[in-house]
């Protein structure tokens, strides 16, 4: 049977049912299977959606790879609140015949780790062998800049201003500069290494004060100054990737990928080149400072630090083994609070703003609270700003200070040893009982949101949802954030130096230390209170994603506002005695949301820990909300998709499908969502290679987009996967016309090459794998005539494809390796061996050591050792056993129990995903 596609059809939905899937033994007409269930799918389909449990019950034949596949059950899929059918040969394309049954209690085991990202092993893999410095992978992603230069000077120093009341730390200054200013190298040497210093010690003793001093008073020192927030990885990550574009190594619409995009700039910072502007000529060996504030977990920034390049880290973290954790010869300094003398110069700076002199009275006082509060530069700044708040002199608040009760209270806010020592210093520092409601309650929101750049409208969006439920807050009027309420609470703020301000960029800063403190001076139901109001205002803001169209315009606002939710993240599994209260559904929603927002950044790894929260909770609370609960297992299936975990796709997108069913027949109707959801069945059928199964799906997605008159943007995930799996299954003219109809429907709608978005560059590339398997099946009937004019057409398309993803993608996304590697294989057929290297060597200098992409990896080495073998000659014969030995090194550890055999470009091609092919 041909299945060819006339887009869109324009059916309106009737009488067909929403259900019922067809049948994978007859894979002929979707509307025919759909039809023929529709009265036995209505009358027995009353579904409620619950929580679900995988109970490890999908069970895959090993043998069973025929077109005609089916599912064994071992036991069956378990999912509270549904009746599945017995045991034994399960139809799991039709879900209509579950019936409602009671909920059971049975809850998904899912394991949130504390710590996203696990620090170095002391015993490498092979693999991570292969990685270090000096190896192939190292060496090629230098592949990534030797086309591009920076343009310096180039100073990035986020929200951070000069500081004029900076004091004191010259023998800090002193030691740094021993350390970090750059040495005399010749103009080509490539033997030097990075210099580094740690700036360690408690909160509040002035590690980030003296960071910018440094970078401000150093900055014509260095040809590029970066200052990096490590105090999370999705804000590390989002930080330290925007390097490339402020370099102009990328330009914004490339910047896509995260991953490549930082694997661009240490790129560049192992081996700087750049323009110069002024006298229109390349250097190189331009030196660099890159700073990363508040890294008190060291192990998330193993893979930030630039080993090589004539370039000066500086780390501020609580943890003193950050003076030797990257390098033997690093050194560092464990911070002391500043000199009596100096802390009380500061206070009488920040109190009187440098106007004038003071009496000697004065002068006695402020050494006498700068003796009381242990010279700590944050209490100083506390101090002055009550000093300021309620226009006292120095000596009547040193008075005030000695015998007021409330200054003697003690918290716990730092570093173990320390802390026994300034603890009580800090903690007397604050006073935040005079404050006006507004300015409590504004410092409390504030206390959960990351410290750094808070924008302002996250307070002052009027769309923000209604407020928890506390008592004290329903008396709030609803609309109580007017921006005259705002800027009241905030001046209060301000003037207290509790926080500080970027007019420019309309952004609030505050210090880690005073949350902590706001924090612990609240009971833990309050905490709690607050911290769904802070989610509510987030929720608020946050564009949504769609998997469907990926949108990209939403992504400045998001990479603003991911490090709140990464806090979110973290302060909730800090808090484990908030399991004992309701879930809001906000929460997990906007854990999805961020899960969404990685994917669709390249960085699908990193979103699983925000998804596994996000599910937990919503099991927790038996929510069963659609169409967040389907959008969660929607989004788990598409991050295991993309990160080549089949098994778990599969688990994932069964669920989806069925609570997407259920809520279609509940409402009477089917949408987008269920079209999408069928597709990703089929996705994840073809991820364990039951393709007659993943046919069927992705006909009945197309039949649904039909029924609902979908845009013909739509059409091109679902169409593009049904033209692979018939070319996949051999059916070489049915792709062909799949394809060839789906790329002139998107041509006719958007132009040819159109930037709409990868779709089209996604259809290129199966396309061009048609016609070039048409060549392969013509070449073996010796008609090379005809032949030649397919392998002419595939080349070409392949060609058309990276264009298109360059366009869409950037120059450094995955896809683009794809496309990489296709034309590495077209540039072998026809002889032209330096290009074909040269493909090969830029697909893997973007696939880099990055763990998920391994599978594409050990393909692209493979190809590039077997490449360089035929070439023989010493030289390619010695290299390319060394890209061989790293194809089969990276084969083992996906696949350890296989038994050794012969390897081909087949068994490297089985490796990676369908559409990577």
């Amino acid at each position: 049977m041909v299945h060819r596609l006339t887009l869109p059809l324009g059916r309106t939905a009737t009488e067909d049912n929403l259900n019922a899937a067809p049948n994978a033994a007859t894979s002929s007409t979707a509307a025919t299977s759909s039809t023929a269930a529709t009265s036995t799918a209505a009358s027995s389909t009353t579904i409620r959606p619950s929580s679900l449990s995988l109970s490890n019950v999908i069970q895959l034949r090993p043998d069973d790879t025929t077109m005609e596949a089916r599912l064994t059950v071992r036991s069956v899929i378990t999912v509270p609140g549904y009746h599945t059918p017995p045991v034994g040969d399960w139809d799991p394309l039709n879900l209509a015949h579950v019936t409602l049954a009671p909920a059971s209690t049975n809850a998904v085991s899912t394991q949130v780790k504390k710590n996203k990202l696990k620090g170095w092993s002391a015993a490498e893999t092979p693999s991570q062998q292969l990685h270090r410095p000096g190896s192939l992978i190292a060496t090629n992603s230098n592949r990534l800049v030797e086309t591009r230069k920076a343009r310096l000077p180039c100073f990035s120093l986020a929200h951070h201003a000069p500081n004029p009341d900076f004091v004191g730390r010259e023998d800090v200054l002193t030691q740094m500069d021993k350390s970090l200013l750059p040495r005399k190298l010749p103009t080509s040497s490539n033997m030097h290494s990075t210099r580094s210093f740690a700036l360690c010690g408690m909160g509040g003793i002035g590690k980030t004060s003296l960071a910018v001093e440094y970078a401000f008073s150093r900055a014509n020192r260095f040809g590029a100054v970066f200052w990096i927030e490590a105090g999370g990885v999705s804000q590390l990550v989002t930080d330290f990737s925007r390097l490339s574009t402020k370099l102009e190594l990328e330009t914004p619409e490339e910047a896509i990928d995260l991953e490549s995009s930082k694997e661009i700039a240490k790129a560049w910072l192992n081996k700087p080149r750049n323009y110069n502007p002024q006298g229109g000529t390349d250097q190189e060996n331009d030196s660099w400072l890159l700073i990363f504030d508040n890294a008190d977990n060291l192990d998330i920034i193993v893979d930030y630090i630039p080993y090589h390049g004539n370039g000066s880290i500086l780390v501020t973290s609580r943890d003193p083994i950050a003076k030797k954790h990257f390098f033997a010869n690093g050194n560092g300094v464990d911070m002391e609070p500043l000199q009596t003398a100096e802390a009380a110069g500061l206070l009488r700076k920040l109190v009187t703003s440098g106007e004038g002199g003071v009496s000697a009275d004065e002068e006695d006082a402020s050494l006498q609270v700068a003796k009381s509060m242990d010279g700590l530069p944050l209490a100083m700044s506390q101090m002055a700003g009550i000093i300021r708040r309620r226009q006292l002199s120095i000596r009547e608040f040193a008075n005030l200070y000695s015998s007021d009760d409330r200054y003697a209270e003690i918290h716990n806010v730092g570093n173990p040893i320390q802390d026994q020592r300034y603890g009580r210093t800090l903690a007397s520092a604050y006073s935040f009982e005079d404050f006006s409601d507004e300015a409590t309650r504004l410092l409390q929101l504030l206390a959960f949101l990351n410290p750094d750049r808070v924008r302002e409208d996250i307070f002052l969006n009027h769309k923000a949802s209604k407020k928890p439920t506390r008592e004290s807050l329903e008396e709030e009027d609803e609309d109580d954030w007017e921006l005259s309420t705002f800027e009241k609470a905030r001046f209060e703020l301000l003037t207290s130096s509790v926080i500080k301000r970027n007019i420019q960029k309309k952004e609030i800063w505050i210090h880690r230390v005073i949350q902590a403190e706001v924090r612990a001076r609240m009971d833990e139901e309050h905490r709690y209170e607050t911290f769904k109001e802070v989610v509510h205002l987030l929720a608020a803001l946050w564009p949504p994603g769609d998997h469907c169209s990926q949108v990209t315009e939403r992504w400045a606002i998001c990479e603003d506002l991911l490090p709140h939710l990464e806090r979110f993240y973290q302060l909730y599994l800090d808090h484990p005695e908030w399991e004992q209260y309701e879930v809001d559904p906000e929460f997990p929603m906007l854990m999805n949301e961020v899960a969404v927002y990685l994917h669709e950044r390249c960085f699908s790894h990193e979103g699983k820990a925000y998804l596994n929260l996000a599910l937990q909770l919503s099991e927790k609370a038996q929510m069963t909300q659609e169409p967040l609960i389907s959008d969660m297992h929607l989004t788990m299936g598409a991050l295991a998709n993309e990160t080549n975990d089949a098994q778990t796709c599969l688990d994932h997108n069964v669920i989806c499908l069925a609570l997407r069913q259920a809520e279609a027949a509940r409402i009477g109707k089917a949408d987008l969502r269920l079209a999408f959801a069928y597709s990703q069945m089929g996705i994840a059928y073809m991820m364990v290679k039951k393709y007659a199964l993943a046919t069927d799906y992705f006909l009945q997605s197309v039949e649904l987009l039909k029924i609902i008159e979908a845009d013909v943007d739509d059409y091109g995930f679902p169409v593009c996967n049904l033209g692979l799996v018939y070319w996949i299954q051999g059916e070489l003219d049915d792709a062909d016309r799949t394809l060839t109809d789906l790329l002139e429907q998107r041509e006719k709608a958007f132009g040819k090459q159109d930037e709409v978005s990868y779709k089209t560059g996604r259809v290129l590339q199966a396309l061009g794998n048609v016609r070039a398997s048409k060549a392969m099946s013509l070449e073996e009937q010796n008609d090379h005539e005809q032949a030649k004019k397919y392998w002419d057409e595939s080349f070409e398309i392949h060609k058309n494809c990276l264009k298109q993803y360059e366009s869409t993608l950037g120059k450094f996304a995955h896809r683009t390796a794809d496309a990489c590697h296709k034309l590495a294989e077209h540039y072998i057929r026809l002889g032209e061996d330096a290009l074909a290297q040269d493909y090969l060597d830029r697909a893997l200098s973007i696939w880099g050591d990055r763990e998920w992409y391994k599978n594409e990896s050990a393909r692209s080495s493979f190809l590039r050792g077997t490449h360089l073998m035929s070439l023989r000659g010493k030289e390619n014969m010695e290299e390319g056993k060394k890209w061989l030995e790293r194809a089969r090194v990276l084969r083992a550890e996906i696949r350890p129990d296989e038994n050794q055999k012969n390897l081909t470009t087949m068994d490297f091609d089985d490796l990676v995903c369908f559409w990577s092919i």
